[in-house]
């Protein structure tokens, strides 16, 4: 099922008396978000979801959210990595974002793709037309 904008991802670490982390857990409006569906695709975190780095738990999070935002497999697969460095690594104890703000970042992706794909276009076609640069050799007269 593809999400409205106005979907509502939450996380949280659950914290034990002493402070010490329990475990996470991931919401989709306030529905727990199971990794199974994202752990088809790619089994980056068995041990399920986390955020705040850059390893494999926050990549399982981007995965799923991806997945779960788009309900697209592809798009899902080409750009949690992105993401992942992107948003992910950066959120914190509690954090919140909207199925709405996450297709703004797939959004931008594809925008850098393209300004990427034509840079690299443009820099082939530059080297394969362009003379090369003279290149001067200075002599040094010996004293």
């Amino acid at each position: 099922m593809k999400r409205t904008d106005q979907t509502v991802y939450r996380g949280a670490r659950l914290s034990g008396p002493a402070g010490q982390v329990l475990g996470v857990v991931v919401t989709v409006d306030g529905v727990e978000l199971s990794p199974a569906r994202s752990l088809e695709l790619a089994n980056k975190s068995p041990t399920g979801f986390e955020w705040g780095y850059g390893g494999s738990g926050p990549a399982q999070l981007a995965l799923a959210i991806l997945l779960d935002v788009t309900d697209d497999a592809d798009t899902a697969l080409d750009s949690f990595q992105w993401f992942k460095w992107c948003e992910v690594v950066n959120w914190g104890d509690r954090w919140e974002i909207t199925a709405g703000r996450v297709r703004e970042y797939l959004k931008q992706l594809h925008r850098e793709r393209d300004q990427r794909e034509k840079f690299e276009a443009s820099a082939a076609d530059d080297t394969s037309t362009a003379d090369p640069l003279p290149i001067v050799i200075a002599e040094r007269g010996e004293q």
